[in-house]
């Protein structure tokens, strides 16, 4: 139990980022919505889940893509593009144009690496 009060905690703080947050419609307990914290940018947001789920959906393709390289350059560019892409995509809003763009990206620049594997 929380016995030192709030303010005393704050103190000496300093506040990053705040959301105020609506409650959507509720269905069986669940709002149907994630929390996303960007600590690069100190931002909140609620998300829905499907966003997230194709978010996770891109990582594990990512992950279990079949990459190969010449050498270490190659690789870095490779994956510091790859990278770059990622936040890219991952900062527009679901179901806009540029989040689907930015997966089509992604695609692209794993299926061009695929091609050296």
């Amino acid at each position: 139990m929380l016995t030192t009060p709030p303010e005393i905690l704050r103190a000496g703080r300093t506040l990053l980022a705040e959301m105020r947050y609506e409650t959507p419609v509720v269905e069986r307990g669940y709002a149907n919505q994630t929390l996303y914290v960007n600590l690069s940018e100190n931002t909140i947001a609620a998300t829905p889940v499907k966003r997230q789920l194709a978010v996770f959906e891109t990582l594990d393709t990512i992950l279990a893509a079949p990459v190969a390289f010449p050498g270490k350059d190659e690789a870095r560019r490779f994956f510091l593009t790859l990278t770059q892409a990622f936040k890219d995509w991952h900062q527009a809003a679901w179901d806009s144009d540029a989040f689907t763009a930015g997966q089509a990206r992604i695609a692209t620049l794993l299926a061009e690496a695929a091609d050296h594997a």
